[in-house]
């Protein structure tokens, strides 16, 4: 049990470029596969913090590693979104630069106010 939170970040982790793996083999069938891959990675991201709160198991780092692994699975997942509906992105391109403006201003004022990067879940996966 106490493992279970490292594994589902892992799988996350991995997760994001199988994406992009499948994203560029892409065929008529992708689509769906990719809904259903984005869907076990929002999962594993729910509950890994579930059960490395009631195993004990949260700590500062495993915390850290969550939040860096949503970072990089949620860029991943919007590089397929790009790659296979660009004209979507670029529609939106204001609002998806606000959420990087964001993402990028928790990072600048936990280091100045704390010294250190932020903690929290990231941004880009609670938007």
């Amino acid at each position: 049990m106490k493992n279970i939170p490292i594994a589902l970040i892992c799988f996350r982790l991995l997760l994001g470029p199988v994406i992009i793996a499948i994203t560029y083999s892409y065929d008529a069938n992708a689509r769906l596969l990719l809904v259903l891959l984005l869907l076990l990675g929002i999962l594993s991201d729910i509950f890994d913090g579930i059960i490395a709160r009631s195993a004990g198991v949260s700590t500062v780092a495993l915390r850290r590693m969550d939040s860096q692994t949503d970072v990089v699975f949620w860029l991943c997942a919007g590089w397929c979104s790009w790659l296979l509906n660009p004209e979507i992105i670029k529609a939106n391109v204001y609002a998806i630069s606000v959420v990087f403006v964001m993402e990028g201003l928790t990072y600048l004022f936990s280091i100045l106010k704390f010294g250190k990067e932020t903690c929290t879940h990231a941004l880009l996966s609670k938007l």
